[in-house]
Formats: C-alpha cells, sequence, structure tokens
C-alpha cells in the first residue's frame, strides 16, 4: 500500500509534492506528529492491527489535519522497507494545482456498482487519478476496480488495494474522515 512508482515518478520529475513520513514500529507509543509549517493537503495512514478501539486510538493520537486515508494492513511499506506491527504515515503537500477529493461509500453488496457509485463522486474532467481503498474481506476487487474504471474512463490512473489484517483474515478496516471503518470504500 504505497504511493505507485509511476506516479512517485512523475511528482520527483515535476517537484510539484513534498512529502513527510513517519514510521512507528512495534506499535511504539505514539506522540502527535510534528507538522510544522507543513499543512498536508492529504496523508496515507496504513497500520498492522484487527481491534478497531486501538486504530481510533491511533488516530487520535497522530491528529493528522486534513484528508487522511488508509487502512489496516498485512505489512506497511515505508523508505527503509516491508514492516509489519507498525503504522506508515505519509503527508503530502501539492505544489501545484493539484486538488484533492475524497469519497466514501459504504458497500452495496455489488463492488461493480459499489465502484461506479465511488467513481460517480469524483469525477470530473480534471480527474487524473483515483486511489482506492477497500475493505478487505468478501470484496472482489477486480469488479470494484472496474466499476470505478467505466465511469472515469481509461485515461484515469485507478490504483490502491485491499485493506488487510496480517494474516488473520478476520477484520479489516479502511480509514476516513480519521475514523476506522468495517464495510467502507474509500477514494
Amino acid at each position: 500500500s504505497e504511493i505507485p512508482k509511476t506516479i512517485m515518478k512523475s511528482i520527483k520529475e515535476n517537484n510539484s509534492m513534498k512529502v513527510k513520513q513517519f514510521n512507528f514500529k512495534n506499535l511504539c507509543p505514539i506522540e502527535n506528529i510534528s507538522l510544522k509549517n507543513f499543512d498536508p493537503d492529504l496523508t496515507f495512514v496504513f497500520f498492522s492491527g484487527t481491534e478497531k478501539t486501538k486504530g481510533e486510538e491511533l488516530l487520535e493520537k497522530l491528529n493528522l489535519p486534513g484528508s487522511v486515508v488508509g487502512c489496516s494492513t498485512a505489512g506497511e511499506i515505508n523508505q527503509e522497507g516491508v514492516d509489519t506491527n507498525s503504522i506508515t504515515v505519509s503527508c503530502m503537500k501539492f505544489e501545484s494545482e493539484t486538488q484533492v477529493k475524497t469519497a466514501f461509500s459504504d458497500g452495496l453488496g455489488d463492488d461493480f456498482t459499489t465502484g461506479q457509485k465511488l467513481a460517480k463522486k469524483l469525477n470530473n474532467e480534471n480527474l487524473k487519478a483515483v486511489i482506492l481503498f477497500s475493505p478487505g474481506l468478501n470484496v472482489n476487487g477486480s469488479e470494484l476496480v472496474r466499476g470505478v474504471s467505466s465511469t472515469v474512463g481509461a485515461a484515469v490512473l485507478v490504483t490502491g488495494g485491499l485493506a488487510g489484517d496480517d494474516a488473520n483474515f478476520s477484520k479489516t478496516f479502511t480509514i476516513s474522515e480519521n475514523l476506522l471503518h468495517e464495510e467502507r470504500f474509500v477514494a
């Protein structure tokens, strides 16, 4: 669950984004992240865990501004490699005219239709990419992406992933509005 290399390469070449990334290993105690003089437009949070209460406490302690999205994982990818039992927070500030818009939808039982519903909330003529986070259980990710793509068109990059819970296959979470959700799709 990280920014696709093709997007990161484009961002680095255009120098249109600043990123601050924080990694907390072994779910260590977390202090508020210092974002002095840095007001992120978008923040990704990826974490190990299957306990909703602990995840919500984590988000409260992080106290992140702006649009915060992400999910539980089966391994957190960061600049040092892949960790488990950790938290990775990537805060992004766009220096260009990039606009960030988030949308969410609770599952409709039909993943293709859920994808279409999400995409309709985001779709406009300037849309360049959709980053999608889905519950990790009982979801057909291919159908979800097909639903998004059918609405936004082939010129829009669609990427993301399904939430994980290490290797338990019991409970996953997505993040939107600084809260954890078990059945919410987030883009």
